[in-house]
């Protein structure tokens, strides 16, 4: 009998010990936002895929206890959600702006590709 009191009590004391360690959802979300936000002009693709997996975790676990949550805390996570999307929308952007200024930087050797390209379709 003292066995089994003494394995629920260290039972119930891992428990206690868990839970206090992991921060509240709303926490994590925010700091992954924050965190993503101040280091994302050092991104690489790599840390963006990183980045990403750690959000669509995050994700799955808000999707999985939403009926838990309550409307303030939902809303303080929705908000990082948006955040997130704009911060990741910003960087593919940006993205796209380098690519751009590439190509115009060296437009005429893109042009004369594209027209190389074109009659070499053209002949065949």
């Amino acid at each position: 009998m003292k066995k089994l009191l003494f394995v629920a009590i260290l039972a119930v004391a891992v428990l206690v010990v868990l839970s206090i360690g992991k921060k509240p959802l709303t926490e994590r979300f925010e700091n992954l936002v924050e965190a993503t936000e101040e280091q994302m002009d050092k991104f690489t693709e790599q840390d963006w895929e990183k980045q990403n997996a750690k959000f669509s975790e995050l994700v799955k676990e808000y999707k999985s206890k939403i009926e838990n949550i309550d409307k303030e805390d939902r809303a303080e996570i929705d908000k990082a959600i948006g955040k997130y999307h704009a911060l990741a929308l910003k960087s593919g952007i940006n993205e796209i702006a380098e690519s751009a200024t590439t190509i115009f930087d060296n437009i005429t050797s893109t042009v004369d590709g594209f027209v190389d390209g074109l009659k070499t379709i053209l002949n065949q």
